[in-house]
């Protein structure tokens, strides 16, 4: 008798294993189904597949009643959303890609832009006072251009008042 009842009580301790180990499986693959995020974009491009990955996503979150089922919806949908997770990300990868062939170039001269516009900022100061300088000696031109005449026009009124 005694045998027979540790027998029942292995057995007992194994359907309780089993059962925890069903709860546990079955609370992660419910958690699993949860966890998935909703897709949404609303960027200037259109990706084709977006749909079809929010439609697979969809369908991977409702999960059916019973282990069984619940079983047979993990393994098949979950084929479902990689195939269409994996097309989205190829869609978008290719949309990017062309978008940084479309850019990289203009990305370029603008840096140079920038850089020439860092390097005339860097070189204002020595512009102004260049500016400045330039000035000054236009308007001093005329003065020093007359002052070095001076004598010049001295010498020529007295030759021409000589002439005449």
């Amino acid at each position: 008798m005694e045998a027979e009842l540790a027998d029942e009580d292995e057995r007992l301790r194994e359907h309780r294993d089993r059962a925890e180990r069903l709860r546990i499986a079955r609370s992660a693959a419910e958690e699993l189904a949860r966890r998935v995020p909703t897709l949404s974009y609303q960027g200037p491009f259109t990706l084709a597949t977006l749909p079809a990955a929010q439609a697979a996503l969809e369908r991977w979150s409702r999960l059916p009643q019973g282990d069984t089922a619940l079983a047979d919806h993990l393994a098949t949908r979950y084929d479902q959303v990689a195939t269409a997770m994996t097309a989205l990300r190829q869609e978008a990868e290719t949309v990017l890609a062309g978008r940084q062939d479309a850019w990289a170039p203009l990305a370029v001269r603008l840096a140079l832009w920038v850089e020439q516009e860092r390097e005339v900022r860097r070189m204002e100061p020595s512009l102004k006072i260049a500016k400045a300088a330039s000035e000054f000696v236009k308007r001093n031109a005329t003065v020093l251009h007359n002052q070095a005449l001076e004598p010049l026009a001295d010498d020529a009124r007295s030759i021409w008042g000589a002439l005449k």
